[in-house]
């Protein structure tokens, strides 16, 4: 059986690592960090990704919000949005984009693997 795929669009390297870390811990396939926008373009194109965490804010040519965009239109890459800075019009605009999650820094490993492995296997959640 192969391994769930995952991109992780974020430019702070040390939560990078840790997101990184969390997700292989648990058995998850991590194709790469994409510190900017251009990056996560470049490797959702080579690896097509089953889902990508996105922050919001990596600045550069586009934010977080319209790379998610790009993989969604291109890719069909669902997305799970993480902030540390989440305004109301910075969620609207997020929200755009139908994100299959949202979770705002910090946040534990345990609320990010329940993120995570639902938006992977939606039969997980027993209260449907």
């Amino acid at each position: 059986m192969e391994k769930t795929s995952i991109l992780i669009c974020e430019d702070e390297m040390i939560v990078a690592l840790d997101i990184k870390s969390t997700l292989e811990q648990v058995g998850y396939h991590v194709i790469g960090i994409a510190s900017g926008p251009k990056e996560a373009v470049e490797l959702a194109s080579r690896h097509n990704p089953d889902l990508a965490i996105m922050d919001i804010n990596l600045g550069s040519w586009a934010d977080g919000i319209e790379t998610a965009k790009v993989l969604k239109k291109h890719f069909n890459t669902p997305v799970v949005f993480v902030t540390g800075n989440a305004d109301v019009h910075t969620v609207e605009r997020a929200m755009e984009t139908k994100p299959v999650g949202f979770l705002t820094k910090p946040f534990d490993d345990l609320e990010f693997y329940s993120t995570i492995s639902y938006r992977l296997d939606p039969t997980k959640n027993k209260y449907k």
